[in-house]
């Protein structure tokens, strides 16, 4: 299966916010981007060495679950079957889905 760019933006786009959580008005610096692109890289990589049917993806899930946990976001799991939500609840200002 061929990696695909618009997940690998996804993976970047859960990684990358809280390195500027505090002003959410102001990008991360390179060497912020470059100190989480190996984990971005492996969580990617991952994915799509273990694929899952469309409408069947638990491990996925599972593991974007995990990663948003990690990251301080409140977790639902099973939203219209294995869909995952995150919410940011202490700013309010982010919601993942």
């Amino acid at each position: 299966m061929k990696p695909s760019l618009p997940l690998f933006c996804a993976i970047l786009w859960l990684l990358v916010p809280p390195l500027f959580a505090a002003d959410a008005w102001r990008a991360p610096s390179k060497d912020q981007i470059d100190g989480i692109y190996p984990q971005v890289e492996t969580l990617y990589m991952d994915l799509h060495r273990n694929p899952e049917l469309s409408l069947h993806e638990e491990k996925t899930a599972a593991r974007i679950a995990d990663q948003l946990r990690h990251l301080g976001f409140d977790v639902t799991t099973g939203v219209g079957g294995t869909g995952v939500v995150g919410v940011n609840l202490p700013s309010c200002n982010r919601l993942v889905g």
